[in-house]
């Protein structure tokens, strides 16, 4: 029998997402929530009440503090726990710094159910996972910067020779 593993859940669109809940409780997951966690303020005294294994949230939750300050606050605050942030199109420029600030997998809306699995067996092993959708928004924002760099450079060579 595999131990369970406890979770938070941080957000509105997985607390009320009944399929979700099955399945994480079909994978040993324990869920900690007692209450909704709805703003990304209120995510970070959680995880220090609990220190869960897995911290799942969306990129799009309520707040001041931008998600990026959340990621490195939970790491500091509760190192072990593994962060699956499940972000959007509309997060594609925001994906390298997700992954520079230490989330551990990121999923894309569109293929949660696709990729969870998968992205909870990597993570159990102490690896990182990026869902096809968010390999391919990375692969498009660095074509776009490569782009705009060789259009500065050239721009640049054309003041430089006014």
């Amino acid at each position: 029998m595999q131990d369970t593993n406890t979770a938070l859940l941080a957000s509105n669109l997985i607390l009320n997402n009944q399929n979700l809940l099955n399945y994480l409780a079909k994978n040993n997951l324990q869920i900690l929530n007692r209450t909704q966690i709805s703003t990304k303020e209120s995510i970070l005294p959680e995880v220090e009440a609990h220190r869960p294994n897995y911290l799942f949230i969306t990129s799009t939750m309520p707040g001041v503090i931008e998600m990026i300050e959340v990621i490195r606050r939970t790491k500091q605050t509760s190192p072990r726990t593994k962060i699956v942030l499940i972000v959007n199109e509309n997060d594609t420029s925001k994906i390298l710094n997700f992954v520079v600030a230490n989330t551990d997998a990121i999923l894309h809306i569109e293929c949660l159910y696709d990729s969870l699995d998968f992205a909870l067996k990597q993570l159990s092993k102490g690896q990182t996972f990026l869902c096809g959708l968010t390999i391919h928004s990375l692969r498009s924002s660095f074509e776009k910067q490569h782009l705009e760099n060789k259009a500065d450079s050239g721009l640049l060579k054309v003041l430089n020779a006014s």
